[in-house]
């Protein structure tokens, strides 16, 4: 009896951890949803952003940026994006 039960709960188990791998997974593909409060008004149009899983509002894949230079570092990055909230 106490087989059967160590069985059952160790495929409980396993379903529980695989459906929680598919919503996690079902969430990184479904990507981005626009953020409303991050509507911008910019000399070439409007451009909107998303906030990311810390809750900080991001912009991507805008065509007309500048390129980054050396002196933008991860750390910079970070500081700006964290300024920002």
């Amino acid at each position: 009896m106490a087989q059967i039960l160590i069985v059952l709960a160790t495929v409980v188990l396993l379903i529980w951890v695989v459906s929680i791998r598919r919503a996690r997974r079902a969430e990184q593909l479904s990507g981005p949803t626009a953020a409303p409060e991050s509507l911008r008004q910019t000399r070439y149009g409007e451009v909107i952003g998303f906030r990311d899983r810390n809750e900080l509002l991001c912009w991507q894949g805008i065509p007309f940026a500048a390129a980054t230079t050396a002196a933008l570092t991860p750390c910079s990055c970070m500081r700006i994006m964290i300024s920002t909230r």
